[in-house]
């Protein structure tokens, strides 16, 4: 059995205004491209597969043909989980919709998913609050998944055990192993798939993404461990952070988070996005591969000391979408911003930075108060605080004219 794992698709997601459909639509053809060529018999979509609760009708559209794809006429089983930007009630109303084409949307830790045909390919043989057994027709092999969609703290223990006063590490442990314990073992590929903040197991610290919607905060969602994880999963799909890394090294296990579709902030600049393909041998063993995305334009971070040091790195970065930080002891001029767009179409955001910023708190300056300066010095003050370098002298003499009219 062939299995694939991504997760944070993020539809209809802008980088600043700049939309990425186009991207997201290249990223998702290649997917279902790659699911036909390598006769991928399941995927595993870890959540926020839409960028907010609302999405556009566009995000929508291409969510759904994607699906229809993907799924094959219900050929290959799709199972996907409510990430913290997805709303769980929308991922859930596609059940009924996707009956007989062996697609589960999976938003409430408390759901059970009814036994039975999910298709002429797929069958639920067996399913309980966060779990499902699968199995595909004319095969002996079956798929066990723990599912942990995201929910807050609160609603966690609500669904699962009603003891507000248990820690949340304690009431999904307990949850996931009594579910291992019930369901998984070695006849059978078991899988963990969720939309949580899990810590390494070397217990290092580490961050959220730039850009991502925080669920480590009062209300939110605690850190969970990998010791949390019930030892009969083999392969923990997690979705949330959009860096691919493995949680666990040796070879134990792999906790895995895929990444993210796309690059979504500079905060990812240069970083390689991927998909994870899981196969199973005959002792139902897995395999691990990181699949690289090759669509979607790469994001770049660059400082240059002047504008032909610019132009110069627009023309040899064609296809990226880049922050660009330029040199300069005076403001940008409007000139110059509207040339470097017109040279390069992916420019999201051209930002001057001072070559020498005047240090106030140094002890030999005599810094005048406020007071004591002229309205001239003021506004110059203001606009440095504003945009990190001094007005120009046309903004200067705009700035004079303006006040001599006024007086």
């Amino acid at each position: 059995m062939k299995i694939l794992h991504s997760a944070d698709w993020h539809l209809g997601k802008k980088l600043k205004t700049y939309s990425r459909l186009n991207e997201q639509e290249a990223v998702l053809k290649e997917l279902c491209d790659y699911c036909e060529n390598e006769n991928v018999d399941a995927i595993l979509i870890a959540g926020d597969v839409f960028d907010t609760v609302n999405p556009s009708v566009k995000a929508i559209e291409l969510y759904n043909e994607s699906l229809r794809r993907l799924s094959n006429q219900g050929k290959r089983l799709v199972i996907v989980i409510a990430g913290n930007h997805d709303s769980a009630e929308r991922l859930e109303t596609y059940n009924p919709l996707t009956q007989n084409l062996s697609i589960i949307s999976y938003g409430f830790h408390d759901k059970i998913i009814p036994s039975g045909p999910l298709s002429e390919h797929w069958e639920v043989i067996a399913s309980d609050r966060g779990f499902v057994n699968l199995r595909q027709q004319n095969s002996k092999q079956e798929l066990r998944v723990i599912l942990c969609p995201y929910a807050n703290e609160l609603t966690l223990k609500q669904e699962l055990s009603g003891d507000k006063e248990q820690s949340l590490r304690e009431v999904l442990a307990e949850h996931w192993q009594q579910l291992a314990d019930t369901y998984m073992d070695e006849r059978g590929i078991n899988i963990m798939i969720a939309h949580m903040f899990f810590t390494p197991e070397s217990g290092e610290t580490q961050a959220e993404s730039e850009d991502e919607k925080p669920i480590r905060h009062v209300g939110g969602v605690q850190d969970l461990y990998c010791a949390d994880i019930p030892p009969q999963v083999q392969y923990t799909a997690l979705g949330h952070l959009h860096r691919y890394q493995n949680l666990r090294k040796n070879d134990k296990p792999p906790v895995v988070y895929s990444s993210s579709i796309l690059a979504y902030s500079f905060a990812e600049s240069n970083q390689q996005k991927y998909v994870v393909l899981l196969e199973s041998d005959d002792d139902q063993d897995l395999n691990m591969q990181t699949v690289p995305i090759q669509s979607g334009r790469k994001l770049l971070k660059q400082v240059c000391n002047n504008p032909d040091e610019a132009r110069s790195f627009l023309s040899s970065h064609p296809n990226a979408l880049i922050e660009l930080h330029i040199y300069t002891d005076s403001y940008l001029e409007r000139s110059l911003i509207d040339e470097l767009h017109d040279l390069h179409d992916g420019i999201i955001e051209i930002l001057p930075s001072q070559k020498k910023a005047q240090s106030l708190e140094n002890e030999s300056e005599q810094v005048a108060s406020p007071i004591e300066k002229s309205e001239m010095e003021l506004f110059s003050d203001f606009f440095f605080i504003n945009h990190q370098v001094n007005p120009s002298e046309e903004l200067i003499d705009l700035f004079r004219e303006i006040k001599s009219k006024k007086d």
